[in-house]
């Protein structure tokens, strides 16, 4: 098999990897600084969270998200932030990718979703991202490479969302500031910012 911009991040001889899925056993996750990644043999959770969340079916089989506006199922299902959701993925082994609000791509992810708040996605457009999910879960990739190939992963997908306006610079500047300053009020905050 030759390699494609979307496992330009994986180790020489890591395709062997990406044959037919082995099943997970356990869950591992992997706190990336401005994500989580999260690869499990099955899922059955309910939130609400300020999170984009990007899940992906690692069988073939469909994951389901109920929100209150409606439901969807897909190999790969993208939630935008803020939707309350319950994903139902009992048995499917699984990877979710949740962005935080300061990550690079998370703002993609604001409109996505249409009606229901989540949308689903055709696999075969993302196999960087179902590489990603079968070689983190069997734990075949850790450190920086596996960082670059969920990066790698994560902007392939938020391509596909219109990219949003510009936020204005004194919101970036109160949001650094909030990081610097937690025990400021907003007031405090705001003067600062002018």
């Amino acid at each position: 098999m030759d390699r494609t911009d979307d496992d330009r991040h994986l180790p020489a001889g890591a395709n062997a990897l990406c044959g037919p899925p082995a099943p997970l056993r356990r869950g591992r996750a992997r706190l990336m600084g401005d994500a989580l990644l999260y690869a499990a043999p099955g899922l059955d959770s309910r939130s609400t969270r300020h999170a984009a969340s990007i899940l992906a079916s690692l069988d073939g089989r469909p994951v389901t998200v109920r929100t209150p506006q409606g439901e969807v199922r897909g190999d790969i299902v993208v939630v935008r932030p803020l939707v309350e959701k319950h994903v139902l993925a009992p048995g499917i082994p699984v990877v979710l990718i949740d962005l935080e609000p300061n990550h690079p791509a998370y703002r993609c992810f604001l409109g996505a979703g249409g009606p229901a708040g989540a949308c689903a996605l055709a696999p075969q457009r993302y196999p960087g991202l179902l590489r990603l999910g079968r070689v983190f879960g069997l734990g075949h990739l850790h450190g920086p490479a596996l960082d670059a190939l969920a990066q790698a992963a994560v902007e392939r997908v938020a391509a596909e969302f219109p990219p949003p306006p510009p936020i204005d610079i004194r919101l970036r500047q109160m949001m650094t500031l909030m990081d610097e300053q937690p025990r400021s009020t907003l007031v405090q905050l705001a003067r600062q910012v002018g």
